[in-house]
């Protein structure tokens, strides 16, 4: 039975150098691509990951069926003040044991990244990770702080953030198959 291609829902052009593509929740795919690539490559590539994609849109599928029901405002107030507080608590904490300095804590609702390092020592974190297990928290918050250090993903960033969470790999895998 031939398959059929997936069908792109918006495709972005940059100065990147790699091809990408991303599912989104709703299952729409969009394609990242340098813009020295012409369509035939683009369409070439799709093809290849065609099994990706689909796993990946089942798998979608798969978390929407079994996605928590929304909080109410009371909720996401709670658990905001609480998420605050947790990660300042573990921030302060792994910073002295790493020895850096961050400048502000904010939270946010990202719907693609858990936290983040900016240049200036601020730290951002997605406030529903108060709602996972801590030691995915205390990961998130180590990934961060590392950052401080290192400013990219290379190996020493890993090792840094391996030396204070041992267990990061299986925290990574836990985000990303978790949904919050």
């Amino acid at each position: 039975m031939a398959r059929m291609t997936p069908v792109v829902h918006r495709t972005i052009r940059s100065r990147r150098r790699t091809l990408a593509l991303q599912i989104t929740e709703e299952g729409h795919l969009v394609v990242r691509a340098p813009r020295s690539l012409n369509d035939t490559q683009i369409r070439r590539f799709i093809e290849e990951k065609t099994d990706w994609i689909e796993r990946k849109i089942r798998q979608i599928s798969a978390r929407a069926l079994t996605a928590p029901a929304p909080l109410s405002p009371e909720e996401e107030k709670k658990l905001k003040f609480l998420a605050r507080d947790a990660f300042i608590e573990r921030s302060c904490l792994y910073a002295a044991k790493m020895d850096v300095s961050f400048e502000k804590i904010r939270l946010n609702s990202a719907k693609t990244r858990w936290g983040s390092c900016g240049p200036h020592g601020n730290l951002s974190f997605n406030w529903k990770l108060i709602q996972a297990p801590t030691e995915i928290l205390d990961y998130v918050v180590v990934h961060e702080l590392a950052h401080l250090i290192e400013r990219n993903h290379s190996p020493r960033f890993w090792a840094k953030v391996a030396e204070f969470c041992p267990g990061y790999k299986s925290a990574k895998r836990w985000l990303k198959e978790n949904k919050l």
